[in-house]
């Protein structure tokens, strides 16, 4: 049962980082590259703004993966090691996994509405999810059977 009720919560967890990964990418995307028109965005680009997406993601994940669905009370400093380690294993195969899928899959845009205001889910930003989902189930057995190891 245990197993199950950290699951649920790291689900939780997921669900704030992969919105803040979100936010944070779409943020680069469009204010530092200005890809907001774009079909896709350049493999620089993309590599940045989800390396800035993800490190906001890490940071939040950790905080609340640590105190909340782990509950450790170990070393928070070595724990910060295995988790940054288990972070790189997901990490790497995920990006290249977007950086692939951005390149060699033809994804159309998703336009929607949010009060008002017109947004559009390009193709890069619909490639970032699919690797985010990627990284968080290997991610998360990385941190249960590594980094919060009973």
């Amino acid at each position: 049962m245990k197993v199950i009720r950290q699951a649920v919560r790291y689900s939780i967890v997921g669900v704030m980082n992969t919105i803040v990964t979100a936010i944070v990418f779409w943020l680069v995307l469009k204010f530092a590259f200005g890809v907001e028109g774009k079909e896709k965005a350049m493999a620089f680009e993309l590599s940045i703004s989800n390396i800035l997406g993800f490190t906001a993601g890490l940071l939040n994940s950790f905080f609340f993966n640590r105190k909340w669905t782990f509950q450790s009370r170990k070393n928070w400093k070595s724990e910060f090691a295995k988790f940054t380690v288990g972070f790189l294993i997901c990490y790497i195969p995920q990006l290249i996994l977007v950086n692939l899928l951005n390149s060699y899959v033809k994804i159309h845009s998703i336009p929607f509405n949010v009060f008002g205001q017109h947004y559009v889910l390009n193709s890069s930003l619909i490639c970032n999810l699919a690797g985010m989902l990627f990284y968080t189930v290997t991610n998360f057995i990385i941190n249960k059977f590594y980094t919060f190891k009973s």
